[in-house]
């Protein structure tokens, strides 16, 4: 069964969308400040659509206009997020997700206390 597009990826899942090794993703999150994927209490990574839609743009810079990761960060800062975004996430869409996620862990603190 597939994901929904929404759904957050892991590393694994990303490294084959994108066609480019885990490891290289690692790199490029540790020489990049604006790829950082969520990462759970055991330090699993999950990366958002937003997150996958950045990592395309990053590859496509590196691998297909043979830019330096050091080009793409100076490149990053004179552009907005929003740009380097897949237009279908982008605006409201996106943001109620968060908004659902955002409640969904609320719920599950007031229940967590209610248990505790």
């Amino acid at each position: 069964m597939a994901k929904a597009p929404e759904a957050f990826r892991t590393i694994s899942e990303v490294s084959e969308i994108l066609g480019v090794p885990s490891h290289v993703l690692r790199a490029w999150e540790a020489r990049l400040p604006f790829v950082r994927p969520m990462r759970l209490a055991g330090g699993r990574r999950f990366y958002r659509p937003r997150d996958i839609a950045i990592l395309q743009e990053v590859r496509r810079q590196v691998q297909d206009q043979g830019l330096s990761l050091d080009q793409v960060r100076r490149q990053r800062r004179s552009r907005p997020v929003e740009a380097m975004s897949s237009p279908s996430l982008e605006g409201g869409r996106l943001r109620a997700l968060l908004n659902d996620l955002t409640e969904a862990r609320e719920r599950l603190r007031r229940a967590l206390r209610r248990l505790l």
